[in-house]
């Protein structure tokens, strides 16, 4: 319960960051999704259906005060819980370079989906939107990752209770 709480909290926190303070972080006309990169690592740190439920409901806000269309953001970032999710559950061992690279391979994924649509909805060449938009937005996400990730880690394993070692008849584990 607690950990739904803070993952909502979480999420709201992330929501007004992107809508306050992302738009003074642009550099060269790239601009974080620090809501990508929450969703990204809540779900790779918490590997739970309520995330997936978090990311549609916080894409669907950032479809709402965007210019975006209704639906892209939140298909997006329910696309990434889902992704990331399942990447750490195969690929991850808890360390901080799997946990980087899981990121990184999902948030370039979610950057080039979104630099799709963005070709399919508007006219723009397709190099400018990958080499202007994607990529470079992609490289910021996961630079804001490595703010994130820590803060994230932090956040939840403080929510996590605690459980007694198993104990044996014959062998007592501490």
């Amino acid at each position: 319960m607690r950990e739904s709480v803070l993952l909502v909290v979480g999420a709201v926190v992330a929501v007004v960051l992107q809508i306050v303070l992302a738009p003074n972080l642009v550099i060269l006309g790239s601009m974080p999704d620090l809501v990508l990169v929450y969703v990204g690592i809540a779900a790779m740190l918490l590997r739970r259906d309520s995330v997936l439920v978090m990311a549609f409901f916080a894409g669907l806000v950032m479809d709402l005060v965007g210019t975006s269309t209704v639906g892209v953001c939140a298909g997006l970032y329910t696309l990434i819980a889902f992704l990331t999710s399942r990447a750490a559950g195969f690929f991850g061992n808890d360390t901080l370079g799997a946990s980087l690279a899981i990121s990184m391979g999902c948030f370039l994924l979610v950057e080039v989906l979104y630099a799709g649509f963005y070709i399919l909805s508007v006219d723009v060449s397709v190099i400018e939107a990958l080499g202007q938009r994607a990529l470079p937005c992609a490289l910021y996400d996961c630079a804001m990752a490595l703010i994130v990730l820590p803060i994230t880690t932090h956040m939840f394993a403080a929510a996590a209770p605690s459980h007694k070692a198993p104990t044996s008849s014959t062998v007592r584990l501490r």
